[in-house]
């Protein structure tokens, strides 16, 4: 497939049949700049595309959303709850061709607030997050060991060094994390028993908790 005005005129008519769909919020359909032949479908589901997603996974609601295109389908999806620019803006594309074949690895940081031996941060789980791809497919949650690496990687902030984690106490797992969840973590660094106590909460409940011991 080439940038021409045929093509361009089919990805507007995919836009409009997705823009229709009842999972939908808005979308933004293009061709990839380093290989032509490659679309990609950036899709921001609404509330009842997001609540699917989490019901059923990944997979199914790209099934569902498949169904509404006629003519071709996208090799590629990128899912999210909103946009991050007008569609009209022309830095719309050059984000999209930046970051829409990138595995999402990461939260998406909402706020952090680094103090001497305390830490407090937000973050949301992305809709796309490669981790929720497979790990239990038809009900999408965010892996354990997924948690204690982000958990690691802002301690490591909290110290300003990269420490050992060499044993975890008291590790309990009471709440998972869904996708587009919201979740509040707490640090507290006991630097003369080089521990950090750790919490991540969600919604007021307890996902993730104990104490990290580490080693420099």
């Amino acid at each position: 497939m080439k940038s021409n005005d045929n093509t361009l005129s089919l990805i507007q008519k995919l836009e409009n049949q997705l823009q229709l769909h009842t999972f939908v919020d808005d979308c933004y359909l293009d061709l990839y700049l380093d290989q032509q032949d490659i679309l990609i479908a950036w899709v921001a589901l609404n509330p009842k595309g997001i609540n699917y997603l989490r019901e059923y996974g990944h997979n199914n609601t790209l099934n569902q959303l498949k169904q509404s295109l006629t003519t071709l389908i996208p090799q590629y999806w990128r899912l999210t709850d909103k946009l991050p620019y007008n569609r009209q803006a022309n830095r719309e594309r050059l984000l999209f061709n930046q970051n829409c074949l990138q595995q999402i690895k990461d939260p998406i940081w909402l706020y952090k607030k680094f103090e001497k031996q305390t830490a407090l941060c937000y973050a949301k789980i992305p809709l796309d997050l490669i981790y929720l791809e497979n790990h239990f497919a038809n009900f999408p949650l965010v892996p354990g060991v997924i948690e204690l690496q982000w958990i690691q990687e802002q301690i490591n902030v909290l110290l300003k060094k990269t420490v050992i984690i060499q044993q975890i106490s008291k590790l309990k797992f009471q709440k998972f994390l869904r996708p587009n969840d919201i979740f509040k973590l707490t640090l507290n660094w006991q630097q003369e028993k080089k521990m950090v106590i750790f919490s991540m909460q969600c919604a007021e409940e307890n996902c993730c908790s104990g104490i990290a011991h580490y080693r420099e």
